[in-house]
């Protein structure tokens, strides 16, 4: 999810522009008093009422009865060289859906190609602008992505698969990862991303050259978002992710056990859930997952 502004200053991460996202630090689960945090539809929990974007200043369900369901994002701002790329990558593939989309043929013909513009210094934006950093520092950045043939590119690029790679194999004492799904090749030869072969590898060897010290946590959702018990397809995602996990025979925990024999998987890879509490001013106390949406992988800090 991007938001780029003149080619110079990019917002890039997982937060939506939708009803239902915006939170604090605290997590609440409820907000049913005179002055409302998350008033009408940010007031959300798929659980109890999917979103309808209509009224949005109305609720969707009674709030003195059911929690909300918080939600955890990461989302960043940046300048400089790599908010160009952010908005090459976005210039990239709108010259290619015009090309092969009829509906950009009803736009002008000075809109329906772009192009990429200098990067204007730090010291020539707004001062609205420059303020947004004022708690920012400098630092390298690389922008990764994935494209392929139908999406922009001329060959298909995996770079945000090849960073994960890079990152598990060279990690020296913890990988610390959060994401809305977790679903890999340790779920069967139908999956074709190699992370979860990484994390195998790079725990045997931490196991095998009795590194201690070294630990994978990675958080995902309690369930993905939606009604879990009759939903067909998150019953689906549910269940390769089970087996990418635990519930195969070529599953991390599995391969870690047939290689490591003695080894204790917890002793270096857990899984965990994010889940908070509440109580109505009635008195009644509720809880609800924190929903887990941001993509990150964090090694050696």
């Amino acid at each position: 999810k991007i938001v780029v502004v003149d080619q110079s200053v990019a917002f890039i991460g997982g937060l939506d522009l939708a009803f239902g996202r915006f939170d604090t630090c605290d997590y609440p689960v409820t907000d049913d008093g005179r002055l409302q945090l998350f008033p009408g539809k940010d007031y959300y929990n798929p659980l109890v009422e999917g979103l309808v974007a209509t009224r949005p200043g109305v609720d969707s369900f009674d709030r003195t009865v059911h929690p909300r369901m918080p939600w955890q994002d990461v989302h960043m701002i940046c300048t400089g060289v790599p908010a160009q790329h952010v908005a090459l990558n976005f210039v990239q593939r709108w010259n290619h859906h015009s090309q092969v989309n009829e509906d950009f043929h009803r736009l002008s013909r000075s809109k329906r190609r772009l192009a990429p513009t200098a990067r204007i210094p730090f010291s020539n934006l707004p001062p609205e602008t420059q303020s947004l950093f004022s708690n920012g520092f400098v630092c390298n950045i690389q922008c990764v992505r994935s494209m392929c043939s139908w999406s922009g590119a001329q060959m298909t690029e995996s770079s945000i698969h090849n960073a994960y790679i890079h990152a598990i194999r060279n990690a020296k004492r913890y990988i610390y990862i959060e994401n809305q799904f977790f679903i890999s090749d340790t779920a069967g030869s139908d999956v074709k991303n190699n992370i979860g072969s990484a994390l195998v590898d790079r725990i045997a060897r931490a196991y095998l050259e009795q590194d201690l010290t070294f630990r994978v946590i990675i958080i995902t959702p309690t369930t993905p978002e939606g009604d879990f018990v009759n939903d067909g397809g998150i019953l689906e995602m549910m269940k390769w992710q089970f087996r990418t996990i635990s519930r195969s025979e070529t599953s991390i925990f599995t391969q870690l056990r047939d290689r490591c024999p003695g080894l204790n998987v917890d002793d270096y890879i857990s899984f965990f859930t994010l889940r908070q509490w509440g109580q109505m001013q009635s008195g009644l106390l509720v809880t609800s997952q924190i929903y887990v949406h941001s993509k990150l992988l964090i090694a050696d800090d």
